[in-house]
């Protein structure tokens, strides 16, 4: 076997040389040598990609502008997993729509998530790798922490915008449960009986309303007392709803508290429950889809949320997917634009309420396209009782005091007022005064104004149609 030697060669302290030499072929010395610790002045690449410098990828240009730097720093090559996870994630919770509003919202949570949190910590990283990768002397220190600090400070801003953005539960104000305990920081309040009010005040015992009967269950005497300790007719209320027999105490009282956390009075809480007894069995996740909603879909306003549920408290108890989005499409389809104005129609079902009464005015002798156009110009007509209302109107409108249906498609706020007190009575005063006025000027005025109207018109003489008074006075027809 051929010899090998090995000569080792002094050389200084950082670099080693290494000679190997044949013995049977001729001397082919060769050597190589490696230098440890010692960074290179500038980037490894002259004649390399200046995308992939801007990407942040291998095979980058050398380039010393200071903003293509600063762009590496961030690279740009780590944003799309974590802007494809905030995508995939918005989409995945299934309260995304194609809305203007929500594809805003995607995107401040894509610039969140990619240039300022990722390149953030990007930047951080191939800071403490400058030696290697950024030409010495290109960028100084300061100006990178200020890169960080602004990437830094603006993903948070994005996340403190995105947080006030959407739907912001805040504590709640006061609590009608025995010791409740909100949580983050809220401190705690008592309504229940015997509770020490604190600040001074002293202590309040809230007698029940009704005894209770003998040997009573634990659970249930436990539900009485909290229900009566709440300011509610225990018994009243058990009455109208019986499955508050079998409900849960605790799910009952989370009920309550978020419910009360969107400060509602205790007043106005009563309220809901005597309107709607069923919120009180109605689970908190059950609840929130139903804000979501009509902050979201429905453009409600935050301010206007109370006033909504104050109105119609069923809209508490509604399915999103089964009653309230369906109700919304239909209102939508047919004209009705600004659903947050009329937001005590979506509790209505479409099938049961509202397109019998579209159908109820075509049967009369409305085609479809007028009967539609009514309802787009007074929603609130859904809501009137065919029999009770809509039909009584009708006949005296078209028996009593001949008219043509054109003045209800002008002025469908007819079916609004009172049979009894505004129409019939108006009505027969303008037969004997021999005066026919328009409907609006027949039942929109108060008493003392359409008084006056009429002695102003039985006590004067009518224009004539030449007269240039005759558009102004076109309103009155005697």
């Amino acid at each position: 076997m051929a010899s090998l030697s090995l000569n080792m060669v002094s050389v200084p302290p950082r670099t080693t040389t290494i000679s190997c030499t044949r013995t049977r072929v001729p001397s082919l010395p060769f050597s190589f040598t490696t230098s440890w610790f010692q960074a290179p002045d500038k980037a490894p690449l002259k004649d390399g990609s200046s995308i992939n410098q801007l990407l942040g990828i291998k095979g980058a240009a050398q380039d010393s502008n200071k903003w293509k730097i600063q762009v590496q720093f961030t690279k740009f090559v780590t944003w799309p997993p974590l802007v494809w996870g905030v995508v995939c994630g918005a989409t995945a919770s299934g309260n995304f729509h194609w809305t203007i509003e929500d594809v805003a919202k995607s995107i401040a949570g894509t610039l969140m998530s990619g240039p300022f949190l990722t390149g953030y910590t990007q930047t951080i990283n191939d800071w403490y790798d400058r030696e290697i990768r950024i030409p010495s002397g290109v960028i100084s220190e300061n100006e990178v922490i200020t890169q960080i600090w602004v990437l830094l400070l603006g993903g948070l801003g994005l996340a403190g915008l995105l947080d006030v953005w959407v739907v912001k539960w805040r504590c709640p104000k006061q609590s009608l449960s025995p010791n409740p305990d909100p949580g983050f920081g809220c401190p705690k309040k008592s309504l229940a009986p015997n509770a020490d009010a604190g600040f001074g005040f002293p202590k309040k015992t809230i007698p029940p309303k009704k005894s209770l009967p003998p040997n009573p269950d634990t659970s249930f005497q436990k539900m009485v007392l909290y229900l009566e300790s709440i300011g509610l007719d225990s018994f009243s209320v058990i009455e109208n709803h019986p499955k508050l027999i079998t409900a849960s105490l605790d799910d009952i009282k989370s009920t309550v508290e978020y419910i009360m956390s969107m400060d509602f009075t205790t007043i106005e809480f009563r309220r809901i429950v005597g309107m709607c007894p069923d919120v009180l069995t109605t689970h908190v996740s059950d609840i929130i889809p139903v804000f979501t909603f009509l902050l979201r879909e429905a453009h409600v306003k935050g301010s206007d949320i109370k006033r909504v549920i104050h109105r119609r408290p069923r809209l508490l108890v509604c399915s999103v997917n089964n009653q309230l989005r369906p109700t919304l499409y239909y209102l939508q389809s047919i004209g009705i634009e600004e659903v947050s104005r009329h937001t005590d129609l979506l509790s209505c079902s479409v099938q049961e309420k509202l397109i019998p009464r579209i159908d109820y005015f075509e049967n009369i002798g409305f085609s479809r396209r007028d009967a539609t156009t009514m309802f787009r110009r007074f929603p609130p007509l859904f809501c009137y009782s065919i029999k009770n209302n809509l039909e009584p109107k009708y006949n005296y409108f078209v028996v009593e005091m001949g008219r043509d249906l054109k003045e209800l498609k002008e002025f469908p706020q007819y079916f609004s007022f009172s049979l009894e007190n505004r129409i019939k009575p108006r009505h027969k005063r303008c037969v004997e005064m021999g005066v026919c006025f328009p409907l609006p000027v027949l039942l929109k005025m108060t008493e003392m104004s359409f008084q006056n109207r009429l002695d102003l018109c039985v006590n004067s003489s009518t224009p004539l149609k030449k007269s240039p008074l005759w558009c102004n006075a076109c309103d009155i027809q005697v």
